[in-house]
């Protein structure tokens, strides 16, 4: 059985299938909404931080080299802790 493909115009130039590429940046806030505790815990912490530090830009520069759209959902704690982050990630329009 083949799939129809639309010919109302939703589908651009001929494309049968969509993706949306997403991200979440918890970063600290998944476990601190939970744990508060866990905020002593440097190892824990700085596990956390590493999507804001060195995920985020390298999947800035991914997207970039690849030309692909993207959405990044960030928290508002996370925003607030990682403002510099944001705006990077709004600057470079995703």
């Amino acid at each position: 059985m083949t799939a129809e493909v639309p010919t109302d115009g939703f589908w651009p130039a001929g494309r049968t299938a969509a993706a949306a590429i997403t991200f979440d940046l918890d970063a600290e806030s998944a476990i601190l909404s939970s744990v508060p505790g866990s905020a002593e815990r440097l190892s824990l912490m700085t596990h956390q931080a590493y999507g804001p530090r060195t995920g985020v830009p390298r999947l800035i520069r991914l997207l970039r080299e690849r030309d692909l759209p993207a959405t990044f959902f960030v928290p508002g704690f996370t925003a607030e802790r990682w403002p510099d982050t944001v705006r990077r990630i709004r600057d470079e329009g995703f």
